[in-house]
């Protein structure tokens, strides 16, 4: 039998997993490939699995098998008709590795404006402190307190440790109507959508996060 998904979202190295091990898995029908935060996929070019799904687009063995006499030319029945859509906002330009991508006619689309090199949202600000990282979770806890004048605050933070020590940090330091709570990806996944939904509706005023779960 042959899968009749229509579209699929994965990782790379699950999506070489289902063209190794899931029966009935097929890419004989594949149209798009498309390929988010393309930088960082790149750099998994390693594991070589671009090349394993080229390999598995087209007829699988045994059709091309059963229809080989049928075939007007070898290079007919490798023909790859899909294309790749490639999204990121720090895609190189370096051709020695973009040419891993297997790219054939790309054309380049980009969101710029004449006045500036990356357009921003209008509604978005940002704002910096230079500081010794000793004073850093201080200076957060200041902030919130007497500046950020928000009803919901989320922080992300480098590691589960930092996560950790933050949260209880700000807990000490602020006061107790304020409530503070963290979400890292070693919690059941139920529990963090608990908190993510308490926080979306205003009963936790400050999330600290790991970047991993960003």
């Amino acid at each position: 039998w042959i899968s009749s998904i229509d579209i699929i979202v994965c990782t790379p190295g699950r999506l070489v997993e289902h063209i190794s091990r899931t029966p009935g898995f097929s890419l004989i029908h594949l149209r798009y490939l498309v390929i988010d935060e393309a930088d960082r996929i790149i750099d998994e070019f390693k594991q070589d699995w671009l090349n394993i799904l080229d390999n598995a687009v087209g007829l699988s063995s045994h059709l091309k098998n059963d229809f080989q006499p049928y075939m007007l030319s070898q290079s007919s029945s490798n023909r790859k008709t899909y294309q790749k859509l490639l999204f990121s906002a720090t895609l190189t330009h370096n051709p020695e590795i973009l040419q891993q991508l297997n790219l054939f006619h790309p054309v380049l689309f980009s969101s710029l404006s004449s006045s500036k090199s990356i357009i921003m949202p209008s509604t978005l600000r940002e704002n910096f402190i230079v500081c010794s990282i000793t004073y850093k979770p201080l200076i957060v806890a200041y902030l919130i307190k007497n500046q950020l004048h928000s009803e919901r605050i989320m922080i992300f933070v480098h590691s589960k440790k930092d996560v950790d020590r933050l949260s209880t940090l700000l807990k000490l330091l602020l006061p107790d109507d304020i409530k503070v709570n963290h979400i890292s990806r070693n919690l059941a996944s139920k529990k963090i959508q608990t908190r993510l939904n308490m926080f979306e509706h205003g009963q936790i005023q400050i999330l600290v996060c790991s970047d991993v779960l960003a």
